[in-house]
């Protein structure tokens, strides 16, 4: 997939779930600005996740789920 195909990356953000965000945040002790300092993603953003007001773009996702020692 190129990455500015915007067909594909639409079908990829459709099937993000951020559901266990806060879940794996809490059972690693992270907070809010823990994660976004260490991913390189706002505090906001990362807020907005959790409660989902809105869905990360790829490059979030990737860092999130190494950060979070998880897979996507």
């Amino acid at each position: 997939m190129r990455i500015n195909d915007k067909e594909n990356y639409n079908l990829i953000r459709e099937s993000i779930d951020m559901s266990n965000l806060k879940k794996l945040m809490d059972n690693k002790g992270y907070s809010v600005v823990k994660v976004a300092v260490n991913t390189k993603v706002s505090t906001s953003s990362v807020h907005s996740y959790i409660t989902p007001q809105k869905l990360p773009n790829v490059r979030a996702v990737y860092s999130l789920a190494d950060y979070l020692d998880t897979y996507c």
